[in-house]
């Protein structure tokens, strides 16, 4: 649905990398996760839109487990935004474009 949403706004490349994230040309642009007990289930992601990548290396350590096409990298190198590969959109674009995918495929999911 993310794909579809960001195709609709003109974001070329996009292709689902690792366990479940996104990327466009080997740096990646969207993350999950999900959390669960017996009677909940969250599921989230994180898309970065024009966030500033220079944090991450200050509040995130590296992960336990990455995957593959991380090489190594830092979270600066790892990941980009839709803003610094050319795509000046807005959050409430963004958002715009999911809610109209999501309205439409979620309850076909039924």
């Amino acid at each position: 649905m993310v794909c579809e949403a960001l195709e609709r706004l003109g974001v070329r490349d996009v292709q689902p990398r690792g366990i479940s994230d996104l990327a466009i040309r080997e740096k990646k642009i969207l993350g999950t996760s999900i959390y669960r007990t017996r009677l909940v289930l969250f599921y989230q992601a994180s898309l970065l839109v024009s966030n500033d990548l220079s944090v991450f290396t200050r509040y995130l350590a590296m992960p336990t487990r990455v995957p593959d096409y991380r090489r190594g990298r830092s979270h600066e190198d790892f990941c980009t935004t839709l803003s610094r590969e050319g795509y000046s959109l807005s959050v409430a674009e963004v958002m715009t474009a999911l809610k109209e995918v999501v309205d439409v495929r979620l309850p076909a999911l039924r």
